[in-house]
């Protein structure tokens, strides 16, 4: 799902200075560890880190350069996504009554 994101769609700061919805919330969310699990056999990898609504209204990635790793092995913290910094708004005029849902993942 990460990759149906657009990297260049929305800035890091998406809708946190002028949000057209009247209630929005700020989110940041940080990898601060991944381990590499069943890479079967040394080989390099990249990550995209991505936070998005259900409905793909709301959307940022982050994507790492490609890193040589093995199974088993933890992803150099220095190499590990940028924090995603967004603004989403929980409820849209369409969902009267309902709400969005919002979605972070990270693949690789």
């Amino acid at each position: 799902m990460a990759l149906w994101v657009d990297k260049g769609q929305y800035p890091p700061t998406y809708g946190c200075q002028s949000s057209p919805e009247p209630k929005t919330v700020k989110m940041k969310a940080e990898v601060t560890s991944i381990k590499m699990l069943n890479a079967r056999g040394p080989g390099n990898w990249n990550l995209v880190f991505a936070l998005y609504t259900g409905d793909f209204a709301q959307s940022i990635r982050k994507q790492t350069e490609t890193v040589a790793i093995d199974s088993n092995e933890l992803w150099p913290t220095d190499k590990l996504p940028s924090p995603i910094v967004a603004c989403v708004s929980p409820i849209t005029s369409q969902d009267v009554g309902g709400s969005r849902t919002t979605f972070l993942t990270v693949q690789g």
